[in-house]
């Protein structure tokens, strides 16, 4: 019977090798895990039944035990296929599992301060808002990309003592009147945005995120306020020419449990040439969730 155990366990092997997610085996109403080698010693009689959807191998009966029964079974459609496997240059090792993906709603919530570095002398540090409203991520073994869209906006403070005027359809930033007190100017601009990033995990939950993204800005008003004789005057400025659409880049480190820090550089001007002052800006605040 020696011939009879090995094909047993030459059979047991390969069926178990075979890469199955749900193998099923009863010896004596017992379960056995999948990962186990049954070791049957003398066995009377050894069935092995194959089709194209299942592999059965049954023992009825050992030198000692005449009543004694064992099955294995397995599915063919249940044979892991291997995966298609690349490498990151920034992860290093081969990532061989699938990939997954997900929905991401109200995501990357920020709030940061706006520092003009390219502007006219009169415009000072502001501060900026927004949320990735809904996105897709497709993740890879600790690497993360992700395609959004959000809403935000930037609120751009001016020095007082100035007004903001228009001539021509271009904004203008002059001295207040004279005489004039109490002058506060802004703007106010809001934006559609379509971030693209790539997040890495570095150490456990902590991680770094690369994204540009695309502001599609929809809203661009000033509004100026001033005391002059004891009367207190307020303009409102609307259709302002700002640029329709401007690029932005963020380096962003945190964890994702409760989020980070980041740094954003946008280096176009919001308003075209011919329609008011160049106004480039860097930005740094807080993000939640990213």
């Amino acid at each position: 019977m020696n011939r009879y155990t090995a094909l047993t366990l030459l059979a047991c092997s390969i069926t178990l090798t075979a890469g199955a997610t749900e193998p099923v085996a009863e010896s004596d109403s017992i379960m056995i895990a999948a990962d186990t080698v049954a070791v049957i010693e003398n066995p009377n009689r050894i069935i092995v039944t194959e089709s194209s959807a299942s592999t059965t191998i049954e023992v009825n009966g050992t030198q000692h035990r005449p009543d004694y029964h064992f099955s294995y079974s397995i599915n063919a459609d249940t044979t892991a296929v291997a995966p298609f496997s690349f490498t990151l240059p920034i992860i290093g090792d081969k990532l061989s599992h699938p990939s997954s993906s997900q929905i991401t709603f109200f995501s990357s919530i920020y709030f940061g301060a706006v520092l003009p570095y390219h502007s006219p002398d009169p415009v000072r540090a502001s501060w900026e808002y927004g949320v990735d409203v809904i996105g897709k991520r497709y993740n890879y073994r600790g690497a993360s990309f992700c395609i959004a869209v959000g809403i935000g906006g930037k609120e751009i403070a001016i020095r007082r003592g100035t007004t903001a005027e228009c001539d021509n359809d271009r904004l203008l930033l002059l001295p207040a009147p004279v005489g004039a007190s109490d002058t506060r100017t802004h703007l106010s601009m809001g934006y559609i945005s379509v971030p693209v990033y790539y997040r890495q995990k570095i150490h456990r939950s902590l991680s770094f995120k690369l994204a540009a993204e695309l502001h599609y800005n929809f809203l661009m008003r000033g509004k100026t306020e001033y005391t002059l004789d004891g009367v207190e005057y307020t303009r409102k400025l609307t259709g302002l020419h700002q640029r329709a659409v401007t690029p932005e880049f963020s380096f962003t480190i945190g964890t994702v449990d409760f989020g980070g820090v980041y740094v954003k550089w946008a280096p176009v001007s919001l308003f075209k040439s011919a329609y008011g002052p160049r106004i480039s800006t860097y930005s740094i605040g807080f993000t939640l969730s990213f």
